[in-house]
């Protein structure tokens, strides 16, 4: 016996999972008895959560919600939903109903998906360790190894550009900055270095005063000549005349004598 509240639900749940299903191109046989009887062992749990209120939020979770699905990956190759190929199970059961089942492999389109997905990714290291594992001791097909063989080149010559475009931007910063060092040097005032004078230069200053006293006792051996050039620095026409501190009133000229005026 079916309770009102979960027979209320399933009338209405019931041209919606056709329509869903006729949508997909699956020839639905189910009636609506059968629908129904596929829900029973869930009655006792639909009829608490319709009664608290939390039935329609939990049918709405991505994994936990039931749904009416397949009960074999090759009924749902037939296309023909009956009371035998179909089963109530939650949407996560229903996923993994369709997946890859063991002995089977990937159409062409599968594996290109899969390809395409999967490029520029790095392996784990434990998925490289299974894959090792699982292709260990069998021998390779010529498709593989010449697959192998074009991507080892198509690597190869990637690489090289790649290393050549790195070397060419490295000669180019090389240059601009050899230019910028060069406009900088053309830049900046020399900078001057003191020259130490050489002996030589430095012994003709003296040399020189020798050889002019050795002149002057030559050409005035007795001293007159130097005696009036002295006399002269210190007369009145070279003088200031000064006013004498010791006596007021008199000035004096700072000539040889000290003489007061």
């Amino acid at each position: 016996m079916i309770p009102q509240i979960c027979k209320a639900w399933l009338e209405n749940a019931y041209p919606r999972t056709r329509r869903y299903q006729e949508g997909k191109g699956v020839r639905f046989d189910l009636t609506l008895e059968e629908y129904c009887k596929l829900w029973e062992p869930l009655l006792w749990k639909m009829e608490k959560a319709l009664n608290d209120g939390t039935w329609h939020k939990q049918q709405k979770h991505p994994e936990l919600g039931y749904v009416v699905g397949w009960r074999k990956k090759q009924f749902r190759a037939e296309g023909v939903m009956n009371a035998d190929t179909a089963r109530v199970q939650t949407r996560k059961q229903s996923v993994r109903t369709h997946q890859m089942q063991a002995g089977e492999k990937h159409s062409e389109l599968s594996k290109q998906k899969i390809s395409a997905a999967k490029k520029g990714e790095k392996r784990s290291p434990e998925a490289r360790a299974k894959y090792s594992a699982a292709k260990q001791g069998t021998r390779q097909t010529p498709e593989q190894i010449a697959k192998r063989v074009e991507a080892t080149r198509r690597t190869k010559a990637l690489n090289a550009a790649a290393l050549a475009q790195q070397k060419e931007r490295a000669d180019i910063n090389s240059l601009a900055i050899s230019a910028k060092e060069m406009t900088n040097a053309r830049n900046t005032p020399p900078i001057s270095v003191p020259v130490e004078p050489r002996d030589d230069q430095k012994q003709k200053p003296l040399l020189r005063n020798v050889l002019g006293k050795i002149k002057v006792l030559l050409s005035d051996p007795y001293g007159n000549q130097q005696r009036a050039v002295r006399n002269s620095l210190y007369s009145s026409r070279h003088q200031p005349v000064l006013e004498s501190t010791r006596h007021p009133g008199k000035r004096w000229l700072p000539n040889p004598n000290n003489r007061i005026v």
